[in-house]
């Protein structure tokens, strides 16, 4: 099997899914591969509303709600009250928080000053300093940041101070601004406000002030060290460059949601996690300033999407504390997922989601044909590009001899690009022996002859050594593949031929024939090889006894090869109000039969001559409303067609409507021909 490639053996029906490894993030990829576990109220948490998930030394995981700190040791939760002799409600809008020291000690707040320490011994909360005593009554402190030295720097609504807790005393850094984030850097502590970014040395001298425009809502600095990035309050993300000291601009980070960012934290190397309250948890690709939803209501990893803390724990599990969702753990699942699909307009992701086969090439680089052409995504930066744009692309194959990769389309022959996406060659009916332009499959095999597989033909081969075409007499392939060095396997509307490559044998399996009485479909619309000889086929179809329990209104039915122009919400009103079981959409016919007709009597003379009669009729177009009763009634396992499904209700009294079109509303696509029509018609249409 070629080496330059690994193919994955997936059905693939809206856009591309990338299992195990590293997941590289674009602007149009969504990581999934999580399994979610919520925990509130009915969990032991004492409050919905949580402000803070952080995880201790051990692998705890505290947890500041409303009502306390709680404590989650991976099988029961315990609450920790902080005394207080200030009683607070709900109204009044208490909150309380998180924060370790340089030795890993736990610290908890309030907004009314009080600063705890746990003490692991007694296994509570000891009071540490009550700040009122020394900035004075109706302080609101927002966040608390204990610097190497043990300082406490404590940002309040108006200013920041940093509190000697050896000599009890407060000095203040700044006054007038409203500060919600601060966070120690290499350079000196970094503070977030209304009044944007400042940077300070340790003993309170300004050095930088950045953002001064914005409301910096939450900071966080990337693993090497060299950028601080400031959430905003409705301008999405900063990014302060430390090194150069200067803010730079991202355009990639214009697409960002416009709601207050609460956190953020690194994930690993090159991802950072951006909490939003009002959209959930984004995934932000440190190499190529790509974002994308990670965590939200819509893809059911969260259930509420104010977004307030962020948290990894000793096992890569993601922990997100939410404003009245309590606390939602994220576990990877052992098989990440990925998901790329089509934005539109957006011309520098996947070209369509409507995705026909992907290639891995030996430069790291994956090539996805799609109905739009060739998207390839460099796996190393996350960016993409495209060719041949416009052509619906089916197969690709990869010759690693030659850096080779070859590219079946489905009207315009193939291609043949080297792994530097420069053109080499286009095989098509008017430079090749080929018969057809639309080739649903091709195949390098391992002496780089290229199998090109035809629509409704033989299958061709492009010798490497001569250069020369041949036909082999396997037709009506639609997959390929190389079964070893020396083995073709073909996968057919009716069943597998097994070609061998240096006799020309070949075998015949899986057919109707052979199989003769089974519940088998033998359309092979894929196969792969296994390491030991044997290959997995993919077939067509799927019964309707798989929506059983399913449906619960009534539904679209319609064959894959035909196409109406028609208003699918009259239609759905009409079988409603017409209370049918099943209604079928019928196309007027107006057939003039090109010769005499003659039509004989009993007794074999001619009872009656019609020279070129015309006929008008009914013909069915594949396209039904179906009311659900009828896919619970089928039986599982049985082998019938949709039409003998409505003789046998109309048999059975059950009432059976039409809705009648124009023919020129029917576009049928079951003959080469005919699709040639179709494509014509919509393309002046368009």
């Amino acid at each position: 099997m070629d080496d330059m490639i690994r193919r994955i053996g997936l059905m693939l029906m809206a856009g591309i899914a990338l299992c195990a490894g590293p997941l590289p993030t674009a602007a149009d990829a969504t990581r999934y591969g999580y399994t979610a576990k919520y925990m509130g109220v009915p969990e032991g948490l004492s409050s919905q509303r949580a402000y803070k998930v952080c995880c201790d030394a051990d692998g705890a995981m505290w947890i500041a709600t409303l009502d306390g700190i709680d404590r989650w040791n991976g099988r029961t939760m315990k609450h920790y009250g902080l005394e207080s002799a200030m009683k607070f409600s709900d109204a009044s809008g208490r909150t309380t928080s998180l924060v370790f020291d340089a030795r890993q000690r736990l610290h908890a707040y309030d907004n009314a000053g009080r600063i705890y320490r746990f003490d692991a011994m007694g296994d509570r909360f000891e009071p540490l300093v009550f700040l009122a005593d020394y900035a004075g009554e109706g302080l609101t402190v927002n966040c608390l940041c204990i610097d190497s030295r043990s300082m406490l720097w404590v940002g309040m609504s108006d200013g920041v101070c940093c509190f000697d807790p050896q000599k009890k005393t407060l000095q203040w850094i700044e006054r007038g601004a409203f500060v919600t984030d601060i966070l120690e850097l290499p350079q000196g502590l970094a503070v977030a406000s209304t009044r944007g970014v400042r940077l300070f040395t340790c003993d309170g001298r300004e050095l930088h002030h950045f953002c001064p425009a914005d409301y910096v809502q939450s900071l966080c600095m990337t693993p090497d060290g060299k950028l601080l990035l400031a959430g905003t309050f409705s301008r999405g993300v900063r990014v302060i460059d430390l090194i150069a000291c200067e803010v730079r601009q991202i355009p990639q980070l214009d697409g960002l949601p416009h709601t207050p960012v609460r956190t953020m934290v690194a994930q690993d190397a090159s991802t950072l996690l951006v909490g939003f309250d009002g959209d959930g948890v984004y995934a932000l690709d440190l190499r190529n300033w790509q974002t994308a939803p990670q965590f939200t209501k819509s893809n059911g990893l969260l259930n509420a999407m104010g977004v307030y803390s962020i948290c990894l724990d000793h096992e890569q599990n993601v922990w997100v504390a939410t404003y009245t969702g309590g606390v939602a753990m994220l576990e990877p699942e052992e098989y990440p997922v990925a998901l790329y699909r089509h934005r539109t307009g957006d011309t520098a992701g996947l070209a369509d989601s409507n995705v026909n086969s992907l290639a891995e090439v030996r430069r790291g680089e994956l090539w996805v044909a799609t109905d739009d052409g060739v998207s390839i995504l460099d796996l190393g930066t996350g960016a993409w590009r495209q060719i041949l744009t416009g052509c619906v692309c089916l197969d690709i194959a990869c010759d690693s001899s030659r850096d080779l990769v070859a590219v079946a389309t489905y009207g315009n022959g193939v291609y043949v690009y080297d792994t530097q996406r420069r053109q080499r060659a286009h095989y098509h009916t008017e430079n090749t022996p080929l018969q057809s332009n639309y080739l649903p499959a091709l195949e390098y095999d391992a002496d780089g002859n290229l199998w090109v597989a035809q629509l409704d033909d033989r299958t061709m081969i492009l010798d490497r050594g001569t250069g020369r075409w041949r036909a082999f007499e396997v037709q009506k392939v639609r997959s390929l593949c190389e079964c070893g060095d020396s083995t073709i396997v073909a996968g057919m509307v009716d069943g597998v031929a097994v070609v061998a490559r240096e006799s020309g044998t070949v075998r015949r399996l899986f057919d109707a024939t052979a199989l003769a009485g089974r519940d088998v479909n033998t359309f092979v619309q894929a196969v792969t090889p296994k390491e030991d000889g044997r290959v997995w086929l993919g077939t067509d179809g799927g019964g309707l006894c798989l929506l059983k329990g399913r449906m619960d209104s009534p539904f679209f039915f319609t064959n894959c090869d035909t196409l109406l122009d028609l208003d699918y919400g009259d239609l759905y009103q009409y079988h409603k109000a017409h209370g049918n079981l099943v209604t079928m959409v019928c196309a007027f016919k107006h057939y003039v039969v090109p010769y005499g007709v003659v039509e004989l009597g009993e007794d074999g003379g001619i009872a009656a001559m019609r020279e070129k009669p015309e006929l008008n009729f009914l013909t069915n177009t594949g396209v039904y409303v179906v009311e659900p009763r009828v896919v619970e009634e089928m039986k599982m396992g049985e082998v019938i067609g949709f039409p003998d499904v409505i003789d046998r209700y109309r048999a059975a009294g059950e009432k059976v409507g039409i809705y009648p079109i124009n023919e020129s509303s029917w576009m049928d696509m079951g003959q080469m021909e005919e699709l040639e029509k179709m494509r014509r018609k919509l393309e002046q249409q368009s």
